[in-house]
């Protein structure tokens, strides 16, 4: 009978400390939503916004300073892209982007590199690439 009682409180005791865990990893979270810049305040209450991947294959154009690459657009959201590449440019480095939308006007964008898959093995790579956030171009005035 004691050995039961013993158990039913281990048990309770480790569910009440996964439960504290979890609502730490939860509030740590928000936390990192909140005050990341890329992330939309529409209603002005923050958080995390409404962000919408999408699985492409469009065929992009990269322009550099050293001429133009091609490249593949493999997934798409309104903040950011995953770039297909054989030569990923190196982190922080900003470009011009020309995304071909089939049946749609073209997206001239301009984009930084915030990582790559550059210095993973080519083994353990299921597609050679960077990640791109776009960049507002304010040049243009305000509306």
């Amino acid at each position: 009978m004691m050995y039961a009682f013993l158990i039913i409180i281990a048990v309770l005791s480790f569910l009440l400390i996964c439960g504290i865990f979890r609502l730490w990893k939860k509030s740590n979270r928000s936390r990192l939503y909140a005050s990341s810049p890329l992330m939309s305040d529409k209603d002005g209450g923050g958080g995390r916004p409404e962000l919408q991947c999408i699985e492409t294959d469009w065929p992009t154009t990269i322009e550099t300073p050293d001429g133009n690459m091609d490249a593949v657009t493999i997934n798409f959201s309104n903040v950011g892209a995953f770039i297909r590449c054989l030569n990923p440019l190196p982190i922080g480095a900003i470009l011009s982007l020309k995304i071909h939308m089939p049946d749609k006007d073209i997206i001239d964008t301009k984009a930084k590199v915030v990582w790559t898959n550059v210095n993973v093995p080519v083994d353990r790579v299921v597609n050679r690439g960077m990640g791109v956030v776009f960049i507002k171009d304010n040049s243009k005035g305000a509306c």
